[in-house]
């Protein structure tokens, strides 16, 4: 099974269930944020528009999880919810306790 993070815009506003109006959400950091996708395998759809890169850090920041990936000498760094962080990195072939940093990822930033 591969790991995807949906896409949304920044700045937008939704329809509150609870309220039944729109809602801003520039406010909250997890509304309307756009997100990064990573997979702990390699995709098997559209694998032109995926990188590969090796995992160098991963750090929360704004109550989301940045993964840093090296790719051809140079960082990325992928915004993801610490919900994917935990799957993406439960996928990968390693032991409970030992660290994702140098595990190999398969990754799209936001947009592309």
């Amino acid at each position: 099974m591969l790991v995807a993070v949906s896409v949304a815009p920044r700045n937008t506003s939704y329809t509150d269930p609870k309220q039944g109006r729109k809602a801003d959400t520039d406010g909250d950091p997890g509304v309307g944020m756009d997100h990064d996708r990573i997979h702990a395998r390699k995709p098997t759809h559209d694998i032109e528009r995926w990188s590969v890169g090796t995992i160098q850090a991963l750090d929360r920041r704004d109550g989301h999880c940045v993964v840093t990936v090296e790719v051809d000498d140079r960082t990325v760094e992928l915004t993801v919810t610490v919900a994917i962080r935990d799957l993406f990195v439960s996928r990968l072939d390693i032991d409970d306790d030992e660290s994702p940093v140098g595990e190999r990822v398969w990754f799209r930033v936001r947009g592309g």
